[in-house]
């Protein structure tokens, strides 16, 4: 049987190892983007910084979207036993499957 606990533990895992893997896909469009200064300028290096720059954005937006499901995780408390808390927990991942 799933507890609340299992479930609660189960989402906040996801979204640390989610939160690694959009920390490191910006970690490896900072170093493009730092890779990219070195070579040649032109129509061609600007069109690909701004690539960079967009996914960076994206990321940042994804890693923004986490923390705040994060935060409506944490605010679930697993003493209560009513079924608001199931339906935060479905909110939590339903809004995370979304991301």
């Amino acid at each position: 049987m799933l507890t609340k606990k299992i479930v609660f533990e189960a989402a906040l895992e996801s979204l640390n190892e989610k939160q690694t893997r959009l920390e490191s896909a910006f970690d490896d469009a900072q170093n493009a983007l730092n890779d990219d200064s070195k070579s040649s300028a032109g129509d061609k290096h600007e069109t690909s910084r701004a690539m960079v720059q967009l996914e960076q954005e994206k990321l940042s937006s994804q890693l923004e979207n986490l923390t705040k499901l994060r935060q409506l995780l944490k605010s679930i408390s697993l003493e209560k036993k009513h079924k608001a808390l199931w339906l935060k927990l479905k909110t939590v991942i339903s809004l995370y499957r979304l991301h």
